[in-house]
């Protein structure tokens, strides 16, 4: 590989980790994630995305759960921005795969818990 493409590689592993720990902590709904493919590959509007996602965050607000959040939606409409057709469908493929998959689930859930742990802790003296 040459180091354009190790670089987008390397991003695209960042984006995809804060994605799948956003999904997870946040309590995305399943279904959700599985929407992204629609929006993939019927080549939906920037636009009609956010409207959708809008849409579901006020869902949240009225049903008190997160069928998607704020963070959600942010990190969703910067990938949109941000990459193609095929590197979207990789990282969601990837967002997929930890989500659905209890060892890659619990483990981001217990790295979450642990730096929340350490995050409120006082630095020695």
């Amino acid at each position: 590989m040459n180091a354009i493409t190790m670089q987008l590689k390397e991003k695209m592993k960042k984006d995809f980790e804060e994605l799948t720990k956003v999904t997870i902590v946040d309590g995305i709904a399943g279904k959700e994630i599985d929407s992204l493919y629609s929006y993939i590959y019927n080549n939906y509007a920037l636009e009609s995305i956010k409207q959708h996602l809008d849409y579901k965050i006020l869902m949240s607000d009225i049903i008190g759960k997160n069928v998607v959040s704020k963070r959600f939606a942010d990190k969703v409409i910067s990938l949109f921005s941000k990459y193609q057709r095929d590197q979207l469908g990789l990282i969601i493929d990837c967002t997929n795969l930890l989500y659905y998959d209890p060892y890659f689930a619990g483990e981001i859930y217990s790295n979450q818990k642990e730096h929340n742990n350490t995050a409120f802790e006082p630095e020695p003296a």
